[in-house]
């Protein structure tokens, strides 16, 4: 009987030992996140046509955004986005 409630037990705690971490995972996060603002992104020099437009790829904790856009003339481009809202293409 030791042998099989053994098993049980470790699972258990096992168990508990995950839903604990995850919790504190969780508070964690919360805590240290700081205050979100989704912001409009469009490169003024992107088309507006299908298949056209401004995407976003990365974002850095300074609010430089770097992405691409696809201009009128349905050629990429990359563009560096400052926190301050200017565009630089590259």
């Amino acid at each position: 009987m030791k042998c099989s409630s053994l098993p049980t037990k470790l699972l258990s705690n096992s168990n508990l030992v995950t839903l604990t971490l995850l919790a504190l995972t969780l508070v964690l996060s919360a805590i240290a996140a700081p205050a979100q603002t989704i912001i409009q992104l469009d490169d003024p020099n992107a088309g507006t046509a299908s298949g056209q437009g401004t995407a976003a790829v990365a974002i850095n904790t300074a609010g430089t955004i770097t992405g691409g856009y696809v201009d009128k003339n349905n050629v990429g481009h990359g563009f560096v986005r400052s926190a301050s809202g200017v565009y630089s293409t590259l």
